[in-house]
């Protein structure tokens, strides 16, 4: 009988940890932040320990002992392949998380007793680390945030924030999370329960209620209060020339990556053909009627760079007398061909046929067409950043951008590449969040050394502006006179509104700043 329950129980974890592990590896993509945090996604994590823990029972495993010979053991290559997936690209960042579920369970019944690995990982540190393990999870991202918001991390900085860490984990478990865990609340276990979730509701409520008579005091969360739309809205946009709502549907309609967004914004996979790339790249965004009559097309194409200028892209277009269409789309320089980039980090797009996106263009276009390429060209998921300090190759986009300049010349049209803009460190983004802990942490520009890609920033915006003089029909738009000032240092903030939404790219009024190098898109001297 007491088999019969054990197989029954062991059948009822494996269906839900398959249910959970299937929808893990179902959402993950579109919903990072509910699979992250939500039991009905981890679950799998934890049923994986229950089935060892109960395989370990039933059949009385063993572990070997160690028996000095020198011969590789299994559980040394499993123990170093565990640590190799922490290390993993963000691109297999789910296939490296259940290797590393599987791994550990292997690891855990296939250890040698007396190995290296054995003695690493029941060593006196080792087991006091696993104590305080869940103290030092919640406490590390505190240090974390807080250094960010406030002095940074730094290799100088690192060993204070490690030791914070360790001290507060420390603290947290001896003095409040082992007291409370093994205090004798009550006799019935029903009621010792009701006891804590008293406690939760009645620290939720004080939290609440002080909310209000302690804000800017008592950290709640940012709640957006420091970057609402007051801070970050366009003076421009919306604009009774265009109609935002016809843009905002083109933004839906063309992208050709949207089962890349997460929450609300998730769609399915579209089925990018030639058909649905000529009819974004065709289409209009702004007054619909009057466009029609307008014989010459804007078109903008890239990545999420190109999705945030739309809205100002659309009413230059407007302004200028031409009709505006666009296709973008996450994780890949489009219209790019990725054989061309020297050092490119990617084989070729994952999502969508390059070939086939510049054939449709080209044949898209007509005699004074003007094609707005808008690319985070300095991404570390484009070209390779070497080891170090090192930057990547500064010609590593010539071939690609001279190439597509030329194709698009001879239809008669013409080519402009919208430089990209300095990138905020984290310790830069979170000062826009002003706190009363990080008052004097407040900063209205960013320094040319103030990230490996700003850094690359300036090198290739110098070299692109020599470079494009070379190109045949197509030209190179620098931002630097628009958000930088000469001295390399780019502006944060303007007259208390924020240039950036995030530490990438630039907000609506930001793109307010570079609005007149817009209009003068058509104008042959530029």
């Amino acid at each position: 009988m007491a088999q019969r329950r054990g197989r029954r129980l062991y059948l009822i974890i494996f269906a839900l940890s398959l249910l959970s592990l299937t929808a893990f590896l179902s959402l993950y993509a579109s919903q990072k932040t509910a699979v992250y945090f939500l039991m009905l996604f981890r679950f799998w994590e934890l049923g994986f320990g229950c089935m060892l823990a109960l395989i370990v029972h039933r059949y009385r495993v063993q572990h070997p002992n160690h028996s000095g010979h020198g011969r590789p053991r299994l559980d040394l290559l499993i123990f170093a392949a565990l640590i190799a997936s922490f290390f993993a690209p963000e691109q297999w960042a789910t296939q490296a998380k259940v290797a590393a579920v599987v791994l550990t369970c292997l690891l855990i019944l296939l250890i040698t007793k007396g190995g290296f690995v054995y003695q690493l990982l029941t060593h006196p540190l080792s087991l006091w680390i696993g104590l305080i393990s869940y103290s030092l999870y919640l406490w590390h991202w505190s240090i974390l945030s807080l250094s960010h918001w406030t002095i940074g991390v730094h290799a100088w900085s690192v060993p204070f924030q490690i030791v914070a860490m360790i001290g507060m984990a420390s603290i947290s478990y001896y003095f409040i999370e082992k007291l409370l865990r093994f205090a004798d609340w009550h006799s019935s276990r029903l009621i010792t329960i009701l006891f804590g979730v008293l406690i939760s509701i009645t620290g939720a409520l004080i939290v609440a209620l002080l909310g209000r008579p302690l804000e800017g005091k008592l950290f709640l969360g940012d709640g957006g209060k420091d970057t609402d739309k007051a801070h970050l809205a366009s003076s421009l946009i919306p604009d009774k020339s265009i109609r935002l709502d016809d843009v905002e549907t083109k933004l839906k309609q063309c992208n050709v990556t949207p089962f890349l967004l997460g929450n609300k914004s998730y769609k399915l996979r579209a089925p990018v053909d030639s058909a649905f790339i000529k009819d974004c790249l065709k289409g209009v965004a702004g007054n619909i009627e009057q466009d029609k009559g307008l014989a010459k097309k804007i078109v903008l194409v890239g990545d999420s760079f190109a999705e945030k200028l739309a809205p100002h892209m659309a009413l230059a277009a407007r302004k200028l007398g031409y009709q505006f269409g666009m296709i973008y789309g996450y994780g890949c320089p489009y219209l790019l061909r990725s054989e061309l980039i020297q050092g490119a980090s990617f084989p070729e797009c994952r999502y969508l046929d390059e070939q086939m996106l510049e054939q449709a263009l080209l044949e898209s276009l007509r005699p004074g067409d003007l094609v707005v390429l808008c690319l985070h060209l300095v991404s570390k998921s484009y070209v390779h950043y070497p080891t170090g300090s090192s930057q990547p190759n500064i010609d590593a986009y010539d071939a690609a951008l001279k190439n597509i300049a030329k194709k698009v010349s001879q239809r008669g049209a013409e080519l402009v590449v919208i430089a990209p803009n300095p990138v905020l460190s984290k310790q830069k983004m979170m000062a826009l969040k002003p706190e009363w802990f990080n008052s004097l942490n407040r900063a209205s520009s960013i320094a040319a050394n103030n990230a490996q890609e700003t850094i690359y920033f300036h090198e290739l915006d110098d070299h692109l502006q020599t470079e494009s003089k070379q190109w045949s029909g197509g030209v190179y738009l620098s931002l630097m006179p628009y958000i930088c000032k000469q001295d390399r240092h780019c502006l944060l903030e303007k007259e208390a509104r924020f240039l950036y939404s995030d530490d990438h790219h630039l907000s609506p009024y930001g793109h307010d700043l570079i609005f007149p190098a817009l209009q003068n898109l058509s104008k042959p001297s530029r």
